[in-house]
């Protein structure tokens, strides 16, 4: 064939297209293959977020769309209504890789897969802007700056929305507005926070508009019609506009008071930000020292061509300051925002433009890996390592989960109940992903299940049964606070069921006769001081559950939580003997028998139960007149105690 004969020409483009086609094969199964190694060896899943997911994907499998998510009780997320599920795509998507059974496997697939589609969606673009070398760009990536697979290994519906928007300013950059439409209709129903991209996309108009001088309409107008199409045929609309509403615009006002948003909102120390990415910032600090001068016959129009990353870098980092979870996206769009760059402004062959001689660009660029390796090795042995020394975590899940009981109502902590959800799918929990869920619908119940678990609550039984409507405790044995562990193992009405990495116990009605609970209550001065006021009956709870639950004194009940309190009491004793008594005040307390001065405790115990005074009496036969003196504990002002007979 003739030189320029159309042939010849058709033939090396489809070859040229087949060998692109093929490199990129190349990097998705690279990708997969150690996305895979390094998932399947994992002893756990970063983040109890992700167990959450896949038991939403399995129920999607097995029960189809739920008429309500039962197994969150007092949350957003439960019923009434329909199940506001804010990710139905993501949990679509995974939904073929999960079984009935407690195996991850298929959720560790699922990760390794789009880990694989993200580098594809890394390297389409980099290769575009620098050629073949772009090809390694995401696998240097992940070396380079850690936050990233801190981040891409956590099976999250993050990783689907860093797909999308990476598909969607590749879009924009060849100019396919219609397909940014599509992108967005998938990306309603693939996050909650949907906005992003109609920031992103408007953003992308303007600098269009503005810097290349090319207003183009289509861009806004086919992603706002994708955003508006997709909230419409969301299976829960529009119960997903109010879900998004709190979990975008209501949870900045609960991040003081509740934690809301966990560590996804906490911004990163500089330290943080500059050791873990260290390589990254040496590699792109190198980059723009060394570029040349601009060789595009046309600077302005070639802009177009990787601008929608330079925005995409801006915004992020933006918010990556504010916020370390954007690591993840900004990387990925800084990088390749300077590989737009370099293919507009080739970077020098040496250091010798800074002053560093003839040293290769290329070595000087591979030695930022090597700065960046010990770091990455590390926070690898880390995650591989989390269940060290010990039986594997999901074995001992899976094991806990084989002690719920089938039905049962769970008091849990929203985070642990994430992975509870997945390997006991038979109990029904309190809330889950987090706490401003459950704070909106239920403030009281939220201001309850937070005190419970940050061990102040002093009346656990009481606080489960009737304040959570539960019938079951779990939590972990390590995250919780030891005080609530001692709560729970030192109280009667308790009964343990399985202990292991995590504790679950049940709560007993009936089992509170050993207490001491009628009594007439004063004001009374501090402990020590003479003491006086009219005393009232205290005020025992209502016949039913909670009079057969209730062994805490609260001072409280008839207003003297924050001042000194006398109780006086009768105790009848049939036989002369010794009887053990524990006296387990909140603050500091005193206790006297027949006038006759027992103990005096000036510390705050907490009452804990199996903390407090352990007290042999030797009581003759009959009527003996007591008397507790309770003052409010000095740090929270709670006033009550324990009187329990042992």
């Amino acid at each position: 064939m003739e030189t320029g004969d159309p042939g010849s020409v058709g033939v090396v483009q489809a070859v040229a297209g087949w060998r692109r086609s093929l490199a990129l094969v190349a990097v998705f199964l690279l990708a997969l293959l150690g996305a895979w190694l390094f998932a399947a060896r994992a002893p756990v899943l970063v983040d109890t977020d992700s167990y959450y997911h896949l038991a939403v994907a399995r129920v999607l499998r097995f029960e189809g769309w739920p008429a309500e998510f039962r197994w969150a009780r007092l949350s957003l997320l439960g019923p009434p209504g329909g199940f506001p599920d804010k990710e139905p795509l993501f949990h679509l998507l995974l939904a073929p890789l999960v079984g009935e059974g407690p195996s991850t496997a298929g959720g560790r697939l699922g990760l390794a897969l789009l880990a694989a589609a993200i580098a594809v969606a890394i390297a389409v673009p980099a290769r575009r802007l620098v050629g073949p070398v772009g090809l390694a760009l995401p696998f240097a990536l992940v070396l380079l700056a850690l936050d990233v697979p801190d981040r891409l290994m956590r099976l999250r519906p993050e990783l689907l929305s860093l797909l999308l928007l990476l598909l969607a300013a590749e879009l924009t950059a060849r100019g396919r507005d219609r397909l940014v439409g599509a992108v967005a209709f998938l990306y309603v129903l693939s996050y909650t926070a949907f906005h992003l991209l109609l920031a992103l996309v408007a953003l992308w108009f303007l600098w269009r508009g503005l810097v290349a001088r090319r207003w183009s309409w289509a861009l806004p107008l086919y992603a706002g019609l994708g955003t508006g199409l997709g909230l419409l045929v969301h299976p829960a609309f529009p119960r997903n506009l109010e879900l998004w509403a709190v979990q975008n615009v209501f949870l900045f006002g609960f991040v003081e008071k509740l934690g809301a948003g966990g560590q996804e909102l906490r911004s990163a120390t500089s330290a943080e930000l500059l050791t873990k990415n260290l390589g990254w910032w040496l590699a792109a600090a190198l980059v723009l020292a060394l570029r040349g001068r601009t060789t595009a016959e046309d600077p302005e129009s070639s802009r177009h061509e990787f601008s929608p990353f330079a925005v995409g870098a801006l915004v992020f980092g933006l918010m990556y300051v504010a916020m370390w979870r954007f690591g993840v996206y900004f990387f990925p769009f800084a990088t390749l925002a300077l590989a737009g760059d370099i293919a507009r402004r080739p970077l020098a062959r040496d250091l010798s433009p800074i002053g560093l001689g003839k040293i290769p660009t290329r070595v000087a660029l591979a030695s930022c890996l090597v700065v960046s390796l010990p770091s990455a090795v590390a926070m690898g042995r880390y995650f591989l390592d989390r269940s060290a020394p010990g039986p594997p975590r999901e074995l001992e899940w899976a094991a806990f989960g084989r002690a719920v009981p089938e039905g049962v109502r769970v008091a849990a902590p929203w985070a642990q109940a994430e992975a509870y959800l997945w390997f006991a799918p038979q109990g029904r929990y309190l809330n889950f992903l987090d706490p401003i869920l459950m704070a909106m619908p239920f403030p009281r119940e939220s201001a309850l299940e937070r005190e419970l678990f940050a061990g102040r609550e002093p009346d656990l039984a009481l606080a489960i049964r009737l304040g959570l409507d539960s019938e079951y405790l779990a939590f972990s044995r390590f995250a919780a606070p030891a005080r609530l562990r001692a709560r729970a193992e030192g109280d009667p009405r308790f009964e343990r069921v399985y202990a292991g990495y995590n504790l679950l116990y049940r709560v007993h009605r009936g089992r509170n006769r050993a207490f001491l609970l009628d009594w007439s209550v004063g004001p009374a001065a501090p402990l020590g001081a003479e003491a006086g006021g009219i005393a009232v009956a205290y005020p025992r709870a209502s016949p039913g559950a909670a009079a057969e639950l209730e062994g805490f004194v609260d001072a409280g009940r008839i207003g003297l939580a924050g001042t000194c309190a006398r109780f006086v009491g009768a105790l009848n004793v049939p036989a002369d003997g010794t009887t053990r008594w524990e006296l387990a005040p909140y603050g500091p307390a005193s206790l006297d028998v027949d006038g006759r001065s027992v103990v005096a405790l000036n510390g705050s115990s907490g009452a804990v139960l199996g903390e407090g005074a352990i007290l042999d009496l030797p009581l003759p036969a009959g009527e003996h007149r007591l008397e507790v003196i309770s003052c409010p504990d000095r740090e929270s002002g709670r006033n009550g105690f324990y009187l329990l007979r042992r």
